[in-house]
């Protein structure tokens, strides 16, 4: 069961996949994780795989567009200044099998956001150092790699 008191501020977000049956995954602050969430035969929404390896509160979620994937992916953004990404695969029996992929520390701040451009193959990023980071698995490198960083420029007001 669960409840605010227990797990804290919520984020979530569903499952874009139209070829399955809808699913939501929820991000749980004060449990340093987020939980994949289907409903039942009853309708009745249960909580299944768990997305865990955060060290402090969850922020945020974003579940990415498949496009012909085969496995789903879904980014979380914490307060421990880490942006990490999930692959899950469907294991045709309970459920999905969940692998940590990429565990994203280059922000240095608490990360508030996290968001997957419509194909689901850029994930941006932003967090209290006031940049936002483009995300892109390499495949040289097997590895997700900041391509880009966007920051707002401030220049100093003129006292004329």
């Amino acid at each position: 069961h669960t409840t605010k008191e227990s797990d804290g501020n919520y984020c979530l977000s569903w499952c874009p996949s139209r070829t399955q049956n809808p699913m939501i995954v929820v991000g749980c602050g004060n449990q340093n994780s987020a939980k994949i969430f289907r409903q039942d035969s009853s309708q009745k929404w249960l909580s299944h795989e768990i997305l865990d390896g955060h060290m402090m509160p969850v922020y945020d979620v974003s579940w990415a567009p498949s496009m012909g994937r085969s496995y789903h992916l879904i980014a979380t953004a914490s307060k421990d200044h880490h942006v990490r990404i999930f692959k899950l695969v469907d294991n045709k029996k309970d459920g999905f099998d969940v692998t940590p992929v990429a565990q994203l520390p280059d922000h240095n701040v608490e990360v508030w956001k996290v968001e997957w451009n419509v194909t689901g193959t850029i994930l941006s990023s932003s967090g209290d150092d006031g940049k936002v980071r483009l995300w892109k698995y390499s495949l040289q490198s097997g590895e997700w790699k900041c391509m880009n960083t966007i920051y707002y420029d401030r220049q100093p007001e003129s006292m004329e």
